[in-house]
């Protein structure tokens, strides 16, 4: 049926301009799902409708929404706790860890680039806000995310962000209200290491947990920076850059 010929090649014809526009839009022809350029690597975009920040070394997506959480790569899952998976794909030795998400897949599961994995809401850690943090790493080295907006000013809002703000904001706890702790003490840069270090509670408020050891000595006085950066503590003068050490400290 040499007539017909013509027609099929029309057909064809058709086909390049429009998987030229597919590959413009930055869509994968396998899954349909947008990618995200990281390093050599076209990422399936795990959370769509999201702003996405650069953290460290990896992304954050953030979202005012409950939405699906879709896989990166493909590979093997491993569930390591109730928020945290990982994907490993042994033929590009690329690992893709997720946090902040409800999953949705077992151990072990094989998945494929643009499936759906898991869950995002809000309340974990931000009660108003999902938050989901990827990290991206080939043979082990993490691999440089790509040039995303900084969501995060300094390494004490981070830490703020991922094991504070969740409670407060939850209780409707405001810390450093007028300069004071929670206690009416004033809020010098020794009082809130402390308080941070050793946690505590005031007037039948369930308290803030102790957070030496879990926190780093580093990272505690990074926040005391953070929250004198913006709050209005440390009217006495003090520097709070330099916070004495240890829950013995005298404000």
């Amino acid at each position: 049926m040499p007539e017909r010929r013509p027609q099929r090649l029309k057909r064809i014809a058709w086909v390049f301009p429009i998987a030229a526009l597919l590959l413009a839009l930055g869509v994968t022809a396998s899954t349909g799902t947008p990618t995200i350029q990281w390093a050599d690597v076209a990422l399936a975009q795990p959370v769509q409708q999201a702003a996405i920040y650069h953290d460290a070394d990896g992304l954050l997506f953030e979202t005012q929404r409950e939405v699906l959480v879709r896989a990166g790569i493909s590979g093997a899952v491993s569930v390591e706790s109730d928020r945290v998976i990982e994907i490993y794909d042994p033929a590009s030795r690329l690992t893709l860890n997720y946090f902040g998400l409800k999953p949705e897949v077992t151990n072990g599961q094989q998945v494929r680039a643009g499936q759906m994995i898991g869950r995002l809401a809000p309340g974990h850690p931000d009660p108003l806000r999902s938050k989901l943090w990827l990290r991206l790493s080939k043979n082990g080295e993490p691999l440089q995310p790509p040039s995303y907006p900084a969501r995060f000013a300094n390494p004490g809002q981070r830490i703020l962000a991922m094991s504070c703000v969740g409670c407060h904001q939850m209780r409707n706890v405001v810390p450093l209200q007028s300069g004071r702790m929670l206690n009416q003490d004033p809020a010098t840069p020794a009082a809130i290491e402390r308080s941070i270090r050793t946690g505590g509670r005031v007037k039948g408020i369930h308290g803030m947990p102790a957070f030496e050891g879990v926190l780093t000595d580093e990272e505690i006085r990074e926040v005391v920076k953070a929250l004198c950066e913006d709050r209005p503590c440390a009217r006495d003068g003090a520097n709070p850059e330099t916070t004495h050490s240890g829950p013995s400290a005298k404000p």
